[in-house]
Order: structure tokens, then C-alpha cells, then sequence
């Protein structure tokens, strides 16, 4: 397989990064081409430094221009590169010219195109990107979705073929790079971060001169910090405000670590870009658009995001509301994205399976008992005479029957299995209601999962008795609960999971599993189920036969 990578604005080039170390990784040959469509060289070059990004194998240079003209004149330099290096794919990432003109291209020529980032709509036409961004997607042979919203918009519009839930790619970017920023010394004390350079907010003299307004208003407050955008500076110099913007703590074009620290150190950020409506909900810190839309939804409903336009007295009154608020976590990406998009391209993966049923594990999964199951058991074991706290099968992932008859044989004892279950049973049901903790997560779970109406089954291997003392934390509507009373062989056997999916009625293949123990995702696999492993108990190495790894439950919500 042969690919073309193409970047041209400094948004791609974070884009790009992951795909590029995902494609050597796998010892697939390809051309990074860069447009040019960014000609600063602080907007370039030092993006590709930054990313550890190889020089480009092409650079078309075309430069600052109308839209009409740079388009065609990318298309007119991209098709040379395309017929002589004859590439079986071209992938485009995000919504500039640089996108549409290397798609069109492409397609035209009959070669598939992969459109990372496809699907976001602010639904505003007026914007360039957006007519960039449904061109694209009409196009495209592989369409790489960040957000479930992406997906609806796309089967909208008519496109529901090769359609793929991936993951934010840009998020990729930031997790592998979030600890190389962290230490740089950009600004000192605190300060509020500002991007600015839409048309719509610099093009418009009146619209520009109220946000200027705010902004200086703010800054008598708390320091703004403004690396700005060259065509942004033509602009202020142009409507004669550029003096006014010096009395803000201005900087030129910063590289992507150099941003990335002020992202990750700002009070709150104001900014009109998609990309760091994203990068900020991804690292918790409060964000303000000065748009009056945005196509990035999900960094609105479970983000940090707040869309507020850009009148004075919005901008300044949301502001201030910001200034002793505290970050909160979102966990919206898990930085894999790059690894789906070469599975699906490589055929060997189906990312985008539709699950109409999920069972869950029980114990490690939705709540934690760990810790006072190990204990009833040692205290049990104490009961026979044995103090075994330093003894690993107490502590490991085995059957009580199993634990029984390690121990009668290493320790030279005659204890009956049936007599131990049953007496740990009765001493787990009778404290656990002190000890018993919902991880958290799970509740906010069940009500996405309820708004989607996606049936929800549980399996465990405890009995039912112990399990009606678990599950009165749990108010939920289970279409199925298998426990250890409605099987003879449990877990790593398939029966209960097998016997979950016949009672709710879904064919085994459509069921996700979410498992916290080595033994429940084989049980999930041998039942040909899809398999999350959740590292609630067990490191991710344990859990290497699960389809994908997660550390927090809400990440569920990826896949479906």
C-alpha cells in the first residue's frame, strides 16, 4: 500500500503527527505532501520540530491567497504529485483548502480518499470551512469521525457507508506531548490565553473593535496572553486597533509545545478555533468561543466549552464567572484514534460495529468490592486456623472452589469447599451494604446508555444472593442478570454470557462486554462477543485479549 499524507495549515499538522508515527510503525510506504496553504515559518516548521514530524517529502508553497485561487492552485501542483507517485490512497485531515483541493483531486483521478475529522457541521455556510467540510465528505471513500454527533450528520446528509467512530486524532497528539510542554517557561503567573483569526470576528471591523473592547477591559483584570495569528495582525493594523492589542502581553506564532504550555497553565482560554475547543476539554481548563456556533458539539454538552459570540458585555460577564471556577476532568478521547484509522484502512478491524446490547461485569466493574472480598476471605481462612495475608491465590483471579483446594493441598488441611462459600456468602451479604462503593461513572453510564435505549444485561460469577446485595445500588432496568445459580459451568466458560444474550433477545455478536478479570474476557471472547477490559483490577497487560483496554467507564460511550 502506497499513501499520501497531506497537511496545509497548522491545525493538520497535529492531525497528522499520530498518523504519520502509526503508518512507519506498520512499514507502510509514504509521501508527506504540505501545501504551503501556512507559509510562516512559525507556523510551520516549528510545528513539524515540535511533532517530531519528518520534512515534508513535498512542499507545493503556494502560499497566502483567495480562496479561489490558492484551491486551484493547490489542485493544479497536487495532481502532478498524485500521477507521479501513483498512491493507491490519499489522506486529508480537518476542513482547509488544502482538504477539499487534494480530495477533489483524488477522487476525480479514481484514487480512495480518507477524510480524517469528517462529519462536524456548525451548520454556518458562511464559513469557508464548512462548505470545505461537506464537499469533502460527499467525496470521500473513509470517513473518520471524532464525535457521535459527526456520525448523525453524515447519515443526514445521506452518508452511512464506511463511517467510522475513531477518536480525535489532534487528542493523539496532545496526550503524547502533554509531558514535554508541561515543563517550558512561557509566561509566568496567571493569565487568561486568547486565539483569535476567523473572518467572521477579524474581517469585521465593528465585530473586531467589540471584542477589542472586551479584551482590554479583561486584561486591566488579569494578564491576556495573545500569540497572534498573522492575518489577524493585517487586520488590526489595517482597522487601526494593532496599538490598542499591544497593551495586552502579545506574542508572535508559537510552536506546538510552546501553546500547548499556555493551554495547560491558563486561568480559562478565549478562542474562535475548533481545535482548541477540543484540546482544552481535553485537558480540563475552562474555554470561552467567541463564535455564535460551533461544530465541535460534544465539547460543549461534555466538555469545557461555552460558545458565547462576541459582544463586550457577554464576553467580559462569562469571563468573570470563570475566575474561581475549578477544571474538571472530561476523558472524552483516549488517544488511540490514529491506531483505529490504519486498523480500518488495513482491514483489521471493524471499529464501527453496532452494539444493541452491552452486559457488564459486575464486581470491579460497576462497583468495588475488591477490597472487602479479599478481607472476608482472609478472615474466613483465619476462622480455619490459616493466617494466609501474604498468601498471592487469595489475592488472584480464581474460584473459591479452586482457592479451596489450593489451599488443602499446599497447607495440608481438610476444608470442605461447599462449607466455605457458603460461609463466606453469608459473611460477605451481611457487611458488604458498609463497604460497598458505585465506581464513579457508572450512574452517568446508565443514563446515557437509557437515552440511547441500548438494552443492558449483567453477568457475574457471584450467586444471586450476593449479588442482590450489590445490586441494591444499582437502579437500573436489566433485561438480563446471570449469576452463578443459572449456569453449570461459569466463567471462563461462555454459558453466561451466551445465556445473557439469549435473554435479551440479541444475536451474541451484537453484545459489548465490559470485563474487569482475564477469566470474563475469555468467557466474553468464547462467546463471540466484543470485549472491553476495564483496568479497575488488573494491569492492561493482564488483560490483553480484551478487543480495546479502558481505564474509566465512561469511555464506553466511544463505542456506541
Amino acid at each position: 500500500m502506497k499513501i499520501i499524507l497531506v497537511v496545509g495549515a497548522r491545525p493538520n499538522f497535529m492531525k497528522i503527527a499520530p498518523i504519520v508515527d502509526e503508518v512507519k510503525k506498520r512499514g507502510i510506504e509514504f509521501l508527506l505532501v504540505h501545501t504551503g496553504q501556512h507559509y510562516d515559518d512559525a507556523m510551520s516548521e516549528t510545528f513539524f520540530k515540535d511533532l517530531g514530524i519528518p520534512k515534508p517529502n513535498v512542499n507545493l508553497n503556494v502560499g497566502s491567497q483567495s480562496h479561489a485561487k490558492q484551491t486551484a492552485e493547490i489542485m493544479v501542483k497536487f495532481e502532478k504529485v498524485v500521477l507521479g507517485y501513483n498512491p493507491n490512497l490519499v489522506l486529508v485531515v480537518g476542513d482547509v483548502n488544502s482538504t477539499i483541493a487534494c480530495a477533489l483531486v483524488s477522487a476525480k483521478l479514481g484514487i480512495k480518499v480518507a477524510h480524517v475529522e469528517a462529519g462536524l457541521r456548525s451548520f454556518d455556510r458562511k464559513m469557508p470551512e464548512e462548505i470545505n467540510r461537506i464537499l469533502t465528505d460527499q467525496i470521500s471513500d473513509y470517513l473518520f469521525a471524532t464525535e457521535e454527533e459527526a456520525v448523525k450528520n453524515l447519515s443526514n446528509e445521506g452518508i452511512k457507508n464506511n463511517v467510522y467512530l475513531v477518536g480525535n486524532v489532534m487528542i493523539d497528539t496532545l496526550f503524547k506531548n502533554k509531558e514535554r510542554a508541561k515543563d517550558r517557561e512561557v509566561v509566568s503567573g496567571d493569565f487568561v490565553l486568547l486565539t483569535l483569526h476567523r473572518p467572521s470576528n477579524v474581517d469585521c471591523r465593528e465585530r473586531f473593535e467589540e471584542i477589542v473592547c472586551a479584551l482590554e477591559e479583561l486584561n486591566s483584570k488579569i494578564k491576556v496572553v495573545f500569540p497572534i495569528h498573522p492575518r489577524t495582525r493585517n487586520k488590526a493594523e489595517e482597522f487601526g486597533i494593532l496599538e490598542r492589542l499591544k497593551a495586552l502581553e502579545l506574542m508572535g506564532p508559537l510552536g506546538y509545545l510552546d501553546m500547548l504550555n499556555l493551554q495547560m497553565n491558563a486561568k480559562f482560554v478565549l478562542t474562535d478555533s475548533g481545535g482548541l475547543q477540543e484540546e482544552t476539554s481535553a485537558l480540563g481548563v475552562p474555554c470561552l468561543t467567541l463564535r455564535d456556533n460551533t461544530e465541535r458539539p460534544l465539547t460543549v454538552k461534555e466538555g469545557t466549552n461555552k460558545v458565547i459570540g462576541s459582544k463586550k458585555e457577554d464576553i467580559l460577564r462569562e469571563s468573570y464567572a470563570l475566575f474561581n471556577c475549578e477544571r474538571k476532568s472530561c476523558g472524552l478521547w483516549d488517544g488511540k484514534a490514529a491506531e483505529r484509522i490504519m486498523d480500518v484502512l488495513l482491514g483489521k478491524r471493524e471499529v464501527n460495529k453496532v452494539f444493541k446490547a452491552i452486559i457488564f461485569d459486575v464486581d470491579g466493574v460497576l462497583v468495588d468490592t475488591t477490597s472487602y472480598s479479599i478481607n472476608c476471605k482472609l478472615r474466613l481462612l483465619k476462622e480455619y486456623g490459616l493466617d494466609l495475608k501474604d498468601y498471592e491465590p487469595v489475592f488472584s483471579n480464581i474460584s473459591l472452589k479452586h482457592l479451596v483446594a489450593k489451599v488443602n493441598e499446599e497447607f495440608n488441611v481438610n476444608i470442605s469447599a461447599e462449607e466455605f462459600i457458603k460461609k463466606r456468602e453469608n459473611m460477605y451479604v451481611e457487611g458488604i451494604k458498609d463497604h460497598i462503593k458505585i465506581f464513579d461513572g457508572v450512574k452517568e453510564l446508565f443514563g446515557f446508555l437509557k437515552e440511547r435505549k441500548i438494552l443492558i444485561g449483567l453477568s457475574t460469577s457471584a450467586t444471586k444472593r450476593k449479588l442482590d446485595a450489590n445490586l441494591k445500588e444499582l437502579d437500573f432496568d436489566f433485561k438480563a442478570i446471570i449469576t452463578a445459580d443459572d449456569v453449570e459451568r461459569q466463567k471462563p466458560d461462555s454459558a453466561q454470557y451466551l445465556l445473557a444474550a439469549e435473554k435479551i433477545k440479541v444475536d451474541p455478536k451484537n453484545c459489548l462486554v465490559v470485563e474487569d478479570s482475564p477469566i470474563g474476557i475469555t468467557a466474553a471472547k468464547k462467546a463471540g462477543m466484543f470485549c472491553l477490559g476495564i483496568t479497575n483490577s488488573f494491569s492492561k497487560d493482564k488483560l490483553d485479549e480484551a478487543d480495546e483496554i479502558i481505564e474509566n467507564i465512561l469511555e464506553v460511550k466511544r463505542f456506541i
